[in-house]
């Protein structure tokens, strides 16, 4: 019987190795089980495909929907401490949110977003390539209130508190705290309306 080409060989090992990355990709995209994270409340769903980091460090309230190609990208460093992320009760994280955590991202209760939300606790520096990954600022804390709204695409930079009841418009990138009951717009988001407490009516500022 005759050998196998090492071309042939050579496209079965190709082939193999293939099949093999596929299925760490397809076991990557599933969320882990309730029991793994820190907290996980009833009838809260994570909709697969999703991307979850580090569950143990993640705390995720009632009622809560994690909408399709999510990614809590939640990550420990050797000088930090342990990563803290907070999501409340029934929120709802649309598709393709990525939420970065090094540090504490706390996410209160009732929040809802857009497709396509960016928040994060730490920035990228440039990287000079020497280093065996790309340097990252150190961890500022971001506090989203309850009831908030974040608009579709919308950024939420490190150490930014975003108070209750506010609403963030679409696209708009958040570097400095927003008032509660604040309505901002823009890059970088300024505030251009409150919400008057009395009246529940959005004023001009």
């Amino acid at each position: 019987m005759a050998r196998p080409s090492a071309d042939l060989l050579r496209r079965l090992q190709e082939r193999r190795a293939g099949r093999v990355r596929w299925r760490r990709t397809a076991n990557a995209l599933l969320p882990p089980p309730p029991r793994t994270y820190a907290a996980y409340g009833d009838g809260t769903v994570i909709v697969p495909p999703a991307r979850i980091e580090l569950p143990e460090c993640i705390q995720i309230g009632s009622g809560t929907i994690v909408h399709e190609h999510a990614w809590l990208c939640v990550q420990r460093r050797p000088h930090l401490a342990r990563p803290q992320l907070r999501i409340g009760n029934r929120v709802s994280l649309n598709r393709f949110v990525k939420v970065v955590c090094l540090g504490s991202v706390d996410i209160g209760d009732d929040v809802l977003t857009g497709d396509r939300v960016y928040i994060s606790d730490v920035e990228h520096l440039p990287w000079s390539g020497d280093e065996d990954e790309h340097p990252l600022t150190d961890p500022q804390p971001v506090s989203i209130g309850d009831r908030v709204f974040l608009g579709i695409s919308a950024i939420v930079k490190p150490g930014v508190t975003i108070g209750a009841d506010a609403y963030v418009g679409a696209a708009a990138v958040v570097r400095e705290d927003v008032p509660a009951g604040g309505l901002v717009v823009g890059d970088p988001a300024r505030l251009v309306r409150l919400r008057n407490a009395e009246t529940g009516e959005w004023e001009r500022v």
